[in-house]
């Protein structure tokens, strides 16, 4: 399924009525996966659920309920930059929130590291604002690189094993919940 964003409709993509019927058949009406502990998509501490297949479109499933659909833990920064977006794998929706956050923070992440002797000879609003730079850059680093971490990685494998055990003839949501390893190694 592939969908094209719109700013005319009150959902972020036109889905098709078709479209709509196929994911009627797969999407489970709950299944929660990841851990509380991190944002499944950047590892900072979550204070939300995404709704991995948007809460707009389960509404237009029939899917009716905050509860509904499947749900990771997920801090307010990634739940706002994911919004209504619909993916055709969770994957993609991982990758989406990666780009997003290294396209916010390109330059950030360049800013190169001072010692803290530089910054003891600066004064005034510049010393603020390197140490406050600093201090930021400290913060997103392991956001942008926590898709590449054992315990990213670890926690897509459990939640793609979860989907293989909880719901075992679902194979269109196997297929959506694949980390994109097994499907390299697969090919």
């Amino acid at each position: 399924m592939t969908a094209t964003k719109s700013k005319n409709t009150t959902h972020s993509f036109i889905i098709s009525h078709a479209d709509i019927l196929q994911l009627k058949n797969w999407i489970p009406n709950y299944f929660t996966f990841g851990s509380w502990n991190h944002c499944f998509y950047c590892g900072d501490i979550p204070n939300a659920q995404d709704h991995v297949i948007p809460w707009s479109m389960m509404s237009l499933l029939d899917h009716s309920g905050d509860s509904k659909g499947p749900k990771t833990p997920v801090c307010t920064q990634c739940n706002l930059i994911l919004s209504s977006y619909y993916f055709d794998t969770l994957h993609e929706r991982c990758l989406y929130a990666k780009q997003y956050l290294c396209k916010k923070y390109n330059k950030l992440s360049k800013m190169p590291e001072w010692q803290p002797s530089d910054i003891q000879q600066l004064k005034g609003k510049l010393k603020s604002h390197i140490q406050h730079q600093q201090q930021l850059k400290s913060q997103i680093t392991p956001r942008l690189l926590w898709q590449n971490s054992n315990t990213f990685i670890s926690l897509f494998d459990e939640a793609y094993k979860q989907s293989l055990y909880q719901l075992p003839h679902n194979q269109k949501f196997h297929s959506f919940m694949m980390p994109h390893w097994l499907l390299q190694s697969t090919s």
